[in-house]
């Protein structure tokens, strides 16, 4: 009997030591599962088995391993194989076995009938096919269960006893570390796994460093990134150096000289302060080129208590490259933008050029010069400059190229500046420029544009002045003509009205008087005080009208001798005129359309609403100072009549026909009109319905037109008043 027990104490004891030695010689919790059933069978009968895993935050139940030939619900392959995993929710099944012992903690040994018993008292069913008998005990690690090991029998009841209740039990808490063992080494392998498959195959290049600097880990991408292989950064190499001296290359030897600085400062003060840090920089590749990379790290304890640094390097040379080229873009878009909006702003060929100076600060040009050549003298000369050595460059220039940008002394480039048939010049900056030349060659496109513009606008500034100061001439000649035109129409009118005077002051006003005389003297007594007065009055009025009369007929005969004198002066002077000016003609329906054009404002003003019609008179042209005298003159006239109606109710229509070889000019108002007798005298010298001033205007238009062939009347309309100018068709 001592043989015996002390037979079974050495096979638990090789169970328990198989159990424990199964943690180190499997790969995975799978087959640590085979191990633990293989070695449990030595005891018991296991040949159905199953284990089973609880998670208690979903309340599920998984069964990782199942051998159960007869339940084929859940059996896939042979014995000793891993069956399918499947899984239920432990609340929905309150039949369940395996849910009794996960809900008590406690080993459970129960029959069928005991089973039975328990699903009618709680209403339930059996989870699966009920065996004979069941044998299962809780897998317990830190006094929370986390699934259950369990036997079975579909043949005999008295299969297993308390006995083997007890047996499993003490192997239930080793069972249950070496399945939280072998969890974690599968968790931690299959992290490991996905962290290296993760940074073998990501772009980036991933390092770890240790407190003094030593790079003792780096990605295979880094040789893509920096052109050297990955394994001899790896104990050669520190990321920084917190020593004055030290045999190991340092990483800052691959940064772009222009950067090392900032990165090493970035670097140092983030160890400083033990944070993380994340900086870009140009990184060497290749030979002579560098790309752009995005280093980010971060300080952290290692298991012993030390800080170490681990670190991602991203190549963003292709995004970096983007960036500058868009941020180039926008660039030279303002400047463009801004050298496009200095050409019209007024001022000289300077004051374009310290605008354009403006704008190009914007992209660090400091200094700034422009120098053209004189289209004059041919040579290059300097039109403006920040600088005062810009001069010394010109000499210079006279050979370069203009096609290919000039390095110059001093700091001073030169970039040539196009023109349409030849090159204007040059433009010269200087500054810490951030931009190749490349991008300074559009820019002098736009400034050469400018430049050929602003002399464009002086040359058309120059030429308009000249043609001012000749129409100035012009109509200086003009205003001389039209004024000879009205003295002498007026001199002609005063002519007029001089005869008519002297034919009234020659009618015999005194022998009427003296008829009156003797016809009443037989009837008045010379003795009689009042009739001897009024005969004495009879010889004093015939005596003063022969003395007015003399007098008004000797000045009526010296003003006629005046104004024949004005005449003769004027004729003389309008053959000069004729003979150093010449009337210009032009086609009709282009004086209206200008005359209405200089009229413009004062319609606008006025409220007149405009309404034109004007046909094709064939070719028919007139003198155009005499015809616009015309219209302008009766354009005045009608915004007077139109000042007299409300502003809802003016307006004017102008309508050139021809009809059987005659032009009819039609000007039409609605204003007061004009009544039958004005009608009439209209057009006669003086006549006039303004009180304060003298009616010359209509009596001019008249005459202007006769000198020029054609006929002026008025018509009677319901409304308003209509001026008609006719006369034949004469193309010249």
């Amino acid at each position: 009997m001592a043989d015996l027990r002390q037979s079974k104490s050495e096979l638990l004891n090789q169970v328990m030591f198989q159990i424990s030695n199964a943690v180190n010689t499997t790969y995975n919790i799978n087959d640590l599962f085979v191990k633990i059933h293989a070695a449990l069978n030595r005891l018991v009968d296991a040949s159905i088995f199953y284990i089973a895993l609880y998670d208690e935050e979903t309340d599920t139940v998984s069964f990782p391993y199942y051998i159960d030939p007869v339940d084929r619900r859940y059996y896939v392959d042979k014995a000793n194989q891993l069956g399918a995993e499947f899984s239920y929710v432990l609340g929905d099944t309150k039949g369940s076995m395996t849910g009794i012992v996960i809900r008590s903690g406690a080993p459970l040994l129960m029959t069928k009938d005991q089973l039975w018993a328990h699903c009618a008292e709680t209403g339930s069913a059996p989870s699966g096919k009920p065996p004979e008998v069941w044998l299962g005990v809780p897998l317990i690690i830190r006094q929370q269960t986390i699934g259950v090991m369990a036997i079975q029998s579909y043949e005999s009841v008295n299969a297993y006893s308390h006995e083997d209740k007890s047996i499993l039990g003490m192997f239930s808490e080793q069972v249950a570390l070496a399945i939280e063992r072998k969890r974690n080494e599968d968790s931690l392998r299959d992290s490991e796994s996905k962290y290296r498959n993760l940074v073998e195959n990501i772009h980036d290049a991933v390092y770890s460093v240790d407190l003094n600097g030593m790079i003792r880990f780096i990605s295979r991408q880094m040789e893509r990134i920096s052109g050297i292989p990955c394994h001899e950064f790896a104990g050669h190499w520190k990321r920084f150096s917190l020593e004055e001296e030290s045999d190991a290359r340092c990483f800052d030897e691959l940064i772009h000289p222009d950067d090392r600085d900032h990165v090493r400062r970035e670097i140092h003060q983030a160890i400083l302060d033990k944070r993380s840090f994340q900086v870009e920089y140009r990184l060497h590749h290749g030979r002579k080129s560098y790309r752009w990379v995005l280093e980010r790290g971060r300080f952290f304890h290692d298991e012993a208590g030390a800080y170490q640094l681990d670190g991602i390097i991203t190549d963003i040379h292709l995004r970096k490259m983007s960036e500058l080229d868009l941020r180039r873009q926008q660039a030279l878009t303002a400047v463009l933008y801004g050298i496009s909006s200095a050409i019209h702003l007024e001022g000289s060929l300077v004051d374009l050029c310290g605008a354009i100076g403006k704008v190009l600060s914007q992209v660090a040009v400091e200094d700034f010069a422009l120098v053209l050549r004189s289209r004059h003298k041919g040579e290059l000369e300097v039109v403006y400059s920040t600088h005062e050595n810009a001069s010394e460059w010109t000499s210079h220039l006279e050979s370069c190229d203009s096609d290919q940008p000039v390095v110059l002394t001093d700091g001073w480039s030169a970039v040539g500046l196009p023109g349409k048939q030849a090159p204007l010049g040059w433009l010269l900056v200087r500054g810490r420029l951030e931009y190749d030349w490349a991008f300074f060659v559009p820019i002098a496109e736009q400034v050469a544009l400018a430049v050929e513009l602003k002399q464009t606008e002086q040359d058309l500034a120059a030429t308009q002045l000249q043609l001012i100061e000749n129409a100035h001439r012009s109509g200086m000649a003009d205003i001389a003509s039209a004024t000879l035109h009205h003295v002498g129409n007026t001199l002609n009118s005063v002519n007029v009205a001089a005869g008519l005077v002297h034919e009234i002051m020659c009618r015999p006003f005194d022998k009427s008087i003296a008829r009156v005389h003797e016809m009443v003297r037989p009837y008045l007594d010379d003795n009689d005080p009042k009739q001897a007065s009024l005969l004495e009055a009879f010889a004093k009025l015939q005596t003063a009208i022969r003395q007015d009369r003399s007098n008004v007929t000797a000045q009526i005969a010296q003003m006629s001798d005046g104004v024949r004198l004005l005449q003769q002066t004027i004729h003389v002077q309008q053959q000069r005129t004729s003979r150093g000016f010449q009337e210009i003609e032009q086609p009709i329906q282009a004086i209206i359309e200008e005359a209405v054009s200089m009229y413009g404002s004062f319609f606008e003003q006025k409220a007149i609403k405009l309404h034109m019609m004007l046909e094709d008179c064939g070719g028919l042209s007139v003198p155009k100072f005499k015809f616009t005298y015309v219209l302008l003159e009766l354009f005045k006239n009608i915004c007077e009549a139109l000042d007299e109606v409300s502003d809802s109710k003016r307006s004017l229509q102008i309508h050139l026909t021809q009809e059987s070889g005659r032009m009819i000019l039609v000007l039409s108002d609605t204003g007061p009109g004009i009544h039958d007798e004005a009608r009439a005298q209209i057009f006669n010298v003086g006549y006039t319905t303004k009180p304060d001033r003298l009616g010359l205007g209509l009596h001019d238009v008249a005459n202007a037109l006769a000198e020029m062939g054609f006929e002026i009347s008025t018509r009677p309309v319901e409304v308003g008043a209509q001026f008609v100018i006719s006369g034949t068709i004469n193309p010249r």
